[in-house]
């Protein structure tokens, strides 16, 4: 083992402890999402090295992962395998082995996950927990649960593996290497219940309440908050494709250190939930497939009836709206401009137009009205 390797130490390390067979498998898997995490760096424009240095460092130390691998890969050898099969069968066994103590669902910030979200992530068996508590029936595999739910007819599936996603990559269903836990990003279940025509909507910000249908759930705990940024995402899908935009992205998923701030006054109570959107057109080391998107950040009202936005930092000269059509005229402009003409959209000359979304938690059917203001917002950068 050379120390001139980084990352074949750290996989060397991480590893210790496991018979041969199962740690020549492990240390492959864990080798592959180590590589897809790097690879997500260098995109966002790191070095090599720095692409390894921070993974690694998302990752924790190898003590740390090697203690959670041991608790991992001493199951029976029916129920070892690929990192997904471990997925799977820590999914089927929390839906087999419910506590009947969790009062709520844990939420579940993740050191290590592919970029970009945004993903609202909580373990897997306290969700199923009060899920069968509602009176749902959860049926299927790990990777694809079928959900029973009061009053309808037809089991809800909710598919936990992206198409196209290779052997190591996932997003939607993870694990956390220290504890052998597995999360599931909540917004798959959300778009699923959404498809099957039931009303899903959120009350609240931290730790805020669900509304599946029927279902009524409370997200996060106090060891394991969660907040309800993430969970409005898919509310704001059909904006962006009244304007003809194929992806949406908020600046915070980014992996940014400077931003353009915008307070704007509303007439709200506070913790009234907003949305800032204008049309991004993405530079090509962060752009996956189109590059122009709906570029957004949420935030609520504060008691002095102020929201602060953190918008991307190339927004920095804004033209509040009340007409989407402006927004489309901007898609269309970026969609044709030279990459030397976009330098000049969000400055002072070219204002990018926006709208201020006022929230109504509603995640299916309409989920925002539009606030009637006019004027620029010039972002301070830092």
């Amino acid at each position: 083992m050379s120390e001139d390797d980084p990352l074949q130490t750290y996989l060397t390390r991480a590893t210790r402890g496991l018979h041969r067979r199962t740690r020549q498998e492990v240390g492959r898997e864990l080798r592959g999402h180590i590589e897809a995490r790097v690879q997500d760096f260098l995109l966002a424009g790191y070095s090599d090295a720095e692409a390894l240095r921070r993974t690694l460092a998302e990752l924790g130390e190898p003590a740390h992962v090697q203690g959670g691998m041991q608790r991992v890969y001493v199951w029976p050898q029916a129920m070892r395998g690929s990192l997904l099969g471990a997925l799977a069968c820590g999914a089927v066994y929390a839906m087999l082995h419910l506590s009947s103590v969790l009062a709520q669902v844990e939420g579940y910030h993740p050191t290590f996950t592919p970029l970009p979200g945004p993903y609202t992530y909580v373990d897997t068996g306290s969700l199923w927990n009060e899920l069968k508590k509602a009176g749902v029936e959860v049926q299927g595999s790990g990777t694809a649960p079928l959900l029973h739910l009061p009053g309808l007819n037809t089991p809800v599936r909710v598919n936990l593996v992206e198409s196209g996603s290779g052997d190591f990559v996932n997003r939607t269903l993870i694990v956390d290497y220290a504890s052998g836990h597995t999360f599931l990003d909540l917004n798959a279940v959300v778009a699923a219940v959404t498809a099957a025509g039931l009303d899903v909507r959120v009350d609240g910000w931290q730790n805020p309440t669900l509304h599946l249908g029927p279902v009524i759930l409370t997200l996060g705990t106090p060891d394991h908050p969660l907040d309800a940024y993430n969970l409005y995402d898919p509310a704001l899908a059909p904006l962006a494709r009244t304007l003809g935009l194929n992806g949406r992205r908020s600046s915070r998923v980014d992996d940014m250190s400077v931003f353009s701030h915008h307070d704007l006054k509303v007439s709200a109570p506070s913790g009234t939930p907003y949305a800032l959107v204008s049309v991004r057109r993405l530079p090509r080391s962060l752009a996956r497939g189109d590059t122009l998107v709906l570029a957004y950040d949420l935030a609520q009202a504060d008691a002095t009836g102020t929201v602060h936005f953190r918008m991307a930092y190339d927004l920095a000269h804004l033209h509040l709206t009340a007409d989407p059509a402006d927004l489309r005229t901007d898609a269309d402009w970026l969609r044709a401009a030279t990459d030397e003409a976009v330098i000049t959209y969000a400055t002072g000359d070219h204002p990018a137009q926006a709208l201020l979304l006022r929230l109504n938690g509603q995640l299916s059917g309409q989920a925002y009205s539009v606030v009637a203001q006019s004027g620029q917002s010039v972002g301070d950068q830092y």
